[in-house]
């Protein structure tokens, strides 16, 4: 039994595709060869519709490198930003410059005497 009726295996070593890729190129393999039906898909391999939609969407028959994940889909919408200003933290490298063996609640004593800044300690 052929592992691909419907892609050519030439075109299939070429690609040089992951494990996750390659499953999910046998996905669509068992999807075209049973008439494109997706219930069935979906049960054999144990997969959410969903999951076979969004990746039927991205399928390009024509480019099998598009089975891959994209790193870039997967990062956050929004990223969290850096509360404690760029001068307080070069104030922070400073006193630990000045004595590395300061521990945190040290340097967070000293902010609050010399600077008048309350600083968390866990900021530190």
């Amino acid at each position: 039994m052929r592992l691909f009726k419907r892609f050519p295996l030439v075109q299939v070593r070429s690609a040089n595709l992951s494990k996750a890729a390659l499953k999910r190129l046998v996905w669509f393999d068992f999807w075209l060869s049973h008439n494109k039906n997706i219930s069935l898909t979906c049960r054999h391999f144990d997969i959410s519709r969903d999951t076979f939609y969004l990746w039927k969407k991205r399928f390009n028959p024509y480019n099998l490198m598009s089975l891959e994940d994209n790193l870039k889909t997967r990062t956050p919408h929004n990223l969290r930003q850096m509360t404690t200003p760029k001068y307080i933290i070069d104030l922070v490298i400073n006193i630990r410059g000045d004595d590395l063996e300061k521990s945190k609640y040290e340097i967070q004593a000293e902010l609050k005497d010399l600077y008048d800044i309350k600083l968390g300690c866990n900021t530190i």
